[in-house]
């Protein structure tokens, strides 16, 4: 099993000892020997939880709350349920998580110095709240955070990858709003430290652009979808090269829902020309839009369901062409169907160097009464 969780350096206080502690600290010892050992050789979370949680309980009893040795074993508790956690995708991050604040209380009343250690275990505090409150998280957090990471006076591209982690928690969250804010304040960092053309502004680019796409801020979304284009166009990097083909594939959705079809040709043949030989184009449509069948058929005897067959190829330049029609029930359904199919766009052939045109596709739509 791979360990992520972080151990701490830890030091067995050996302050004078009061004859009804004696015992306690001679058992934290021994559970912390053990918990060494189970954490550098169990493939198993759980006897080294176990243990953990062992520790957590008796480490107060034996040196106090605000205690050194009551914090180190609060955080290797957090670590393993923030691990467990993200494993199982479960309640475990909001254990995790509280672990976490009972660790930097701790670390508060101890007066311990915010450093970069400090700084990378809140990090992984923010992380774990993150996940345990999907939607709803409290960017109080993510802000001390960046705060902190500025007091240390951190460097821009430090700071990029610190804004860029926290967009991410968000993103993945879908509180996007968030995201491209701090995707943004990211690759100013990232343009700061690596210049204009890098490509991790690039990347920044890119999520901002997906996040505008999906509000529907077209013209935004352009201008980056563009950028990442032109930064990335000639990168052999794997996830270089799979962002070029989102962001052409993202071009021709943008441009085909605001009716500038045109403009989407010349992304359909970039995508053509540079996605792999073997992609299956007659059932990856770049863009596509499901008919929209009229409400009175709700009202109509035409059976439970009823299927609409098209038939159709595809031109060089990724249009529909020589549409035809079966087994439509009615006359309404069929002009749908026609209306949706020729707005879908495809990535032509390419033959010698430059696009051709593919025949004999056929697509079922199938409308059922509710």
């Amino acid at each position: 099993m791979y360990r992520i969780i972080l151990i701490l350096s830890i030091t067995l206080f050996t302050a004078p000892l009061i004859a009804d502690q004696a015992a306690d600290k001679a058992d934290f010892k021994r559970l912390y020997t053990e918990f060494n050992d189970l954490f550098a050789n169990s493939k198993e979370l759980a006897p080294i939880i176990e243990v953990a949680q062992k520790l957590y309980i008796l480490a107060p009893i034996a040196y106090g709350n605000n205690h050194m040795n009551s914090a180190v074993v609060t955080y290797n508790l957090a670590s393993l349920y923030d691990e467990k956690g993200a494993e199982l995708k479960n309640a475990d991050e909001q254990k995790a998580f509280q672990l976490y604040l009972e660790y930097f209380a701790i670390l508060k009343e101890l007066e311990v110095p915010q450093d970069q250690n400090y700084l990378e275990q809140y990090i992984a505090m923010v992380k774990a709240e993150y996940n345990a409150n999907t939607f709803r998280s409290d960017k109080k957090y993510a802000r001390t955070a960046i705060k902190l990471a500025k007091k240390l006076e951190m460097s821009d591209l430090e700071l990029a990858n610190l804004h860029y982690l926290i967009g991410n928690f968000c993103y993945k969250n879908s509180n996007v709003n968030d995201a491209k804010k701090l995707f943004q304040q990211a690759q100013t960092y990232y343009q700061n430290a690596l210049g204009a053309e890098d490509y991790k502004v690039a990347e920044m680019n890119f999520y901002i652009a997906r996040i505008d796409l999906s509000k529907d801020r077209h013209k935004a979304a352009e201008k980056s979808f563009l950028k990442v284009i032109e930064i990335l166009d000639d990168k052999q990097d794997d996830n270089a090269k799979a962002m070029v083909l989102i962001s052409h594939t993202s071009l021709v959705r943008l441009y085909s829902e605001i009716g500038e079809v045109d403009n989407a040709t010349p992304h359909c043949i970039a995508y053509a020309m540079k996605s792999p030989a073997n992609i299956n184009r007659r059932r990856i449509p770049l863009f596509e839009d499901k008919p929209k069948f009229p409400n009175f058929l709700k009202r109509k005897n035409i059976g439970a369901e009823a299927s609409v067959v098209v038939e159709y190829d595809v031109d060089a330049n990724g249009f529909t062409t020589n549409i035809t029609i079966h087994e439509a029930h009615n006359e309404k359904i069929k002009k749908a169907a026609i209306k949706a199919i020729k707005k879908y766009r495809y990535a032509p052939i390419i033959r010698d160097g430059k696009p051709a045109g593919i025949q004999g596709f056929q697509m079922t739509f199938s409308y059922r009464r509710i």
